[in-house]
Parts: C-alpha cells; structure tokens; sequence
C-alpha cells in the first residue's frame, strides 16, 4: 500500500473515531407563555417541579432531579434508574426526538437556581459529557416553575 493510501486511511479512522466520541448540544426555547404539551409532559409524566431539571434518556426516561446537581450527583443519576417513563413520541425541533438526547437539562428564565446551576456545575457537567447528546430546553419563557428560587 503506498504512503497516501495509508495517510488516507489513518486520517479516516481519526475522524472516525473522534467524531464518534462527540455528542451534541442543542437548545429549544419553548417559545410560549403557556405551557406546551411538551412542557405538561415534563411535569405531569416524567415529575420535574422545579428547574433546574436534569433528566436522564435512555430506552426510556430513567431518572431526574428538579434541583441543582454537580457533575459527581449527576453521574450517579445516570447510574441509578429510578423510574421509566414512556419517551415523548413527537418531534422537538430540527427534527429530533427525545430519544435523541441523553440528557435534557430544563431551565426556566429569571430563575435563580439555573444561573447558580450555570455558574458553578454547568461547565464541569458539558465538558465531562461532551461524548453525549445533550439539549437544554428552557421552559415556559415568562416565569419560573413553583420552587425553583
């Protein structure tokens, strides 16, 4: 095999492999004063009462927490399943699903707990899971979810 051949090939399989151990961050603003269905779903189904949540994605949703949580308590989430709830079927946006995400972070606006959440564990969190696909989604955009200040 000549040198191009094999600089090509190393070349590949370095992309490859390290486009795989990459995962993705999207965020969804909610976009609406009322809760969507969406939104109705996160509480009613999966639990959250509070932002900031973070809810762990696998065949199904296996665990959350609607509180502040460093990178060492959220691994322990993602160890731990403690419920399963049916995933949400419909699309997000950009066509993508829930399952697409292993863990969905909810924020609301003008909420105190999520900018502490942001300003001391956010960091640590996105960079120690840069091999997941995470979304952050910020909920009903006018005011925060009962507790969460």
């Amino acid at each position: 095999m000549n040198k191009v051949k094999k600089l090509f090939i190393v070349g590949l399989l370095v992309f490859l492999l390290t486009g795989c151990s990459y995962g993705t961050l999207d965020t969804i603003y909610s976009g609406s004063t009322e809760f969507t269905e969406f939104d109705n779903w996160l509480m009613e189904e999966v639990g959250i009462k509070a932002t900031p949540a973070h809810i762990i994605v696998k065949d199904t949703i296996t665990n959350y927490t609607d509180e502040t949580v460093s990178y060492t308590e959220l691994e322990k989430l993602f160890k731990n399943d403690k419920i399963n709830v049916e995933l949400w079927q419909e699309k997000l946006s950009n066509d993508k699903y829930v399952k697409d995400y292993d863990l969905i972070i909810v924020k609301t606006t003008d909420c105190s707990a999520c900018e502490y959440q942001e300003e001391h564990y956010e960091k640590t969190i996105l960079a120690n899971y840069k091999n997941k696909n995470i979304l952050i989604y910020w909920i009903k955009t006018e005011d925060c979810l009962g507790g969460c200040d």
